[in-house]
């Protein structure tokens, strides 16, 4: 498993200067992202910048992950549980492997790459292929 290089501290920078604010909740909502290196709902990001001792409610916390997501800073993540998670976004393109018991998730890395699947498939099927999604479910050690 590959760990994804995401500084919070160079993240900051970069959106201040585009103009940006680094408000304290902003500070607390992109440490956290860095921190759990795991996508995180709206309700985990906010159990996760409670304990870092700010008070943000959810129309902050929305607010925040709308403008992260805005300046290419955060990327949503779908695990076909409905729930939206939301995870810094990073040069490389990685997947997740999901417990179906506990909804812990890690990332992971492939060993090959899936771009001449994708060229493949968009030749067959005449798409353009935007993006793609592909997630691993099973049970981790602890629920086993």
């Amino acid at each position: 498993m590959k760990k994804r290089a995401n500084n919070p501290v160079s993240i900051l920078a970069a959106l201040k200067a585009g103009g940006g604010r680094t408000t304290r909740v902003r500070t607390a909502v992109v440490e956290s992202f860095a921190a759990e290196r795991v996508p995180l709902t709206a309700m985990q990001l906010a159990s996760t910048v409670a304990e870092r001792g700010i008070d943000a409610n959810k129309t902050t916390l929305y607010r925040e992950i709308a403008h992260l997501l805005a300046k290419g800073v955060l990327q949503e993540v779908r695990l076909g549980d409905r729930a939206v998670r939301y995870e810094l976004k990073d040069d490389g393109h990685h997947h997740h492997v999901v417990c179906m018991k506990c909804d812990a998730v890690v990332d992971v890395d492939l060993e090959r790459d899936l771009d001449a699947q994708e060229k493949r498939i968009a030749k067959e099927t005449g798409f353009l292929l935007i993006r793609h999604s592909l997630e691993f479910f099973g049970l981790c050690a602890s629920c086993r």
